[in-house]
């Protein structure tokens, strides 16, 4: 099981013939010496929060531990991540990014199905 914290993250709605679930899209930046970084998670099993912090497992096994305040993502990841949700379109998916607001209220209902 791996743990990931994230620099930034967004939640994503993700809709198909399998039905509706929500995702983690996180950005890890690179630093001097590195490149941007960006992952989609598996999907949230469910949320805890504690440490101003959202602990969120998903249902690979593996954690992100997104902190309060990280909320949002660069241009690079807001770039990958429209390019994604077109070819979802064109695949008959869809994909939404949720504004922070809606993201809390998903994180605290507890409803990830």
């Amino acid at each position: 099981m791996s743990t990931y914290a994230p620099d930034r993250w967004v939640l994503v709605k993700a809709i198909s013939d399998k039905g509706k679930h929500y995702r983690v899209v996180a950005t890890f930046y690179g630093g001097y010496l590195g490149a941007d970084a960006w992952k989609i998670s598996s999907g949230i099993a469910n949320a805890k929060y504690e440490n101003d912090m959202w602990i969120l497992p998903q249902v690979s096994g593996s954690v992100y531990e997104c902190r309060e305040g990280a909320y949002g993502m660069g241009l690079y990841t807001s770039m990958v991540l429209g390019e994604c949700i077109e070819r979802l379109g064109v695949a008959g998916c869809e994909m939404t990014i949720l504004d922070e607001a809606d993201a809390d209220d998903v994180l605290l209902a507890g409803v990830f199905e």
